[in-house]
């Protein structure tokens, strides 16, 4: 705790803080033989690069630290080792480091928001911040606890906050939900423009100007920065192929995921460093106008807890006359872990409320219609109450908001993304050899259909498009032509070739690949394969309801 406490005391007067280290392990070898050595960690440079290694006589000792350090879904041993002050590699394209920004920008306003942060990730995000962006640019840290119940955690920020300028705390008491602590934070703000972080975000150098610049380029836009990973176990930053992925969100399901950009729009960038078109931010980090941002209502404080608010602000920027965009020239890195949010309140079923409220205000047509259908399988409950509505259409009446299928001509542009439209069928595949349901099911990540009891789970919901593709759940069936057998992506780039498109013979009731003469297969185990045809009823499906 000292180390941490002590930190404002040299802050001012050294680029870098020497702390006794511990053991590390997977980012430097083992060290288990010496007194103490200088380890030169990878993939980072800067203050605190370099660490002291104090002895540890066994690596049992090490791994029982470790076990109790990963209770908060992160090795906050190896996070403790690093310390509070590092800067990750500036891995910006040269065109990215060329470009001059003007002198005049204007200052920004970063929210923080935390509940429960592991101490050294959450300093580590206020001090990147700090140590990587220009003075004159940052106007203010807003930091916003939300419930927190660690006493040294609160100790710990609450002492920072005191002593390091351009810092303000907010604290509530108990726990209101990450979509109000943010939007609290966002109205205690003086800047005209903001960014909202998680309290696990390292920053790389030169990420602000390309932002700020941006949203005085474009009043209406919603920014994020390019999202690399933090490692959980060593806290290597991990930084993908910026042209190759953006995230959106499975059009049924309405779970996050990451689409491909398509060849045709990947040619138009030519490598550009320009901004870029996205579906829809990721929850750790939103840019805006303030401004357009309470235009727009906000983050709808309807939401509950945790999740799904950065959904309904992207699309509704794309459906009220605004942009959302990635901006290459701004890295930084996110630490994926377990959210206490997550855990407020383990019996109410919160997402489901959330998702309730955004497809219910800013979906239409089929694309509704099949998500409700969806969203009340399994464990979600039709009885669920998405609560008072009626400032949500405001919205869209007082901005003259578009239809849902905007937002779904973006994507295209883009990508090939499914969108559902002129479905055949929808619901379950029953087997009426065994009187069981088509299901997919994964073991340690590998997915394989299963037959099992019908029921009103969304592992047994399909989907067959108009071109007689068959999805089921948030997976495609396609068939392997080299190994013959079936696979389950989650994207499809053309829905048309042979490998996804099946003939259903409804009189008949098979199933049968359009690439051979196999069909849908059920075999005494439950296991669904592809097999010859042979009229057995082991082959014989029938759609319902």
């Amino acid at each position: 705790m000292w180390i941490l406490y002590n930190v404002y005391k040299n802050f001012k007067n050294t680029n870098s803080i020497s702390y006794p280290k511990i053991f590390t392990s997977g980012a430097a070898r083992i060290c288990t033989n010496s007194k103490k050595e200088i380890v030169q960690f990878p993939n980072y440079t800067g203050p605190g690069a370099k660490s002291e290694i104090v002895f540890i006589p066994d690596e049992n000792n090490y791994f029982k630290l470790r076990e109790n350090a990963f209770k908060s879904g992160v090795n906050v041993l190896m996070s403790d080792i690093i310390g509070i002050k590092r800067i990750l590699p500036d891995r910006r394209p040269d065109a990215c480091k060329k470009i001059k920004y003007p002198e005049n920008l204007p200052s920004i306003s970063i929210v923080i928001t935390f509940r429960d942060e592991p101490m050294s990730c959450l300093l580590r995000t206020i001090y990147s911040v700090l140590e990587t962006s220009p003075e004159n640019l940052i106007h203010e840290i807003i930091l916003v606890d939300d419930g927190s119940v660690d006493e040294e955690l609160k100790l710990a920020v609450n002492i920072h906050a005191s002593n390091v300028q351009k810092l303000k705390l907010i604290v509530h008491e108990r726990p209101l939900g990450l979509m109000i602590a943010r939007t609290k934070g966002i109205e205690q703000t003086k800047s005209d423009f903001f960014i909202v972080l998680d309290g696990h975000i390292e920053v790389t150098p030169g990420w602000l100007e390309p932002i700020i610049h941006r949203l005085v380029q474009q009043p209406n836009v919603l920014l994020t920065s390019h999202v690399g990973e933090i490692g959980r176990e060593i806290f290597e930053f991990i930084l993908d192929d910026q042209y190759k992925l953006f995230c959106a969100f499975d059009p049924i399901t309405i779970i996050e995921e990451w689409l491909t950009y398509s060849w045709a729009f990947r040619d138009t960038r030519n490598g550009s460093v320009e901004p870029i078109e996205y579906g829809t931010i990721p929850g750790m980090m939103t840019a805006m106008r303030k401004e357009f941002f309470y235009k727009l209502g906000g983050f709808d404080t309807g939401m509950e807890v945790w999740g799904f608010e950065h959904i309904e602000v992207s699309v509704k920027v794309w459906l009220c006359g605004g942009h959302v965009e990635m901006i290459p020239c701004s890295k930084i890195g996110h630490l994926y872990r377990d959210i206490p949010w997550q855990n407020m309140y383990p019996d109410f079923d919160y997402k489901t409320k959330n998702k309730l409220r955004f497809i219910l205000v800013w979906m239409d047509g089929e694309s509704k219609k099949l998500a409700l259908e969806a969203l009340h399988r399994g464990n979600y409950s039709k009885q669920i109450d998405p609560g008072d509505l009626s400032d949500r259409f405001k919205i869209k009446i007082l901005n003259k908001c578009k239809p849902y299928e905007h937002y779904i001509d973006q994507l295209r542009k883009i990508s090939n993304p499914f969108i559902p439209r002129n479905v055949r069928k929808s619901g379950n595949i029953f087997n009426k050899a065994t009187d069981k349901c088509l299901e997919i099911t994964s073991i340690e990540g590998i997915f394989e259909l299963i037959t099992s009891h019908c029921g009103d789970h969304v592992s047994q919901f399909c989907v067959l498009t108009d071109n007689m593709n068959i999805r089921i759940s948030s997976h495609w069936i396609k068939l392997d032509g080299r190994k013959k057998k079936l696979s389950f992506p989650t994207q499809a780039q053309n829905l048309l070739v042979p490998e996804l498109k099946w003939k259903f013979d409804e009189i008949n009731g098979f199933i049968i690949s359009n690439t051979s003469i196999g069909c849908l297969t059920v075999n005494n185990y439950g296991q669904v394969f592809l097999k010859t045809c042979n009229d057995s009823p082991l082959q014989k499906w029938s759609w319902f309801p």
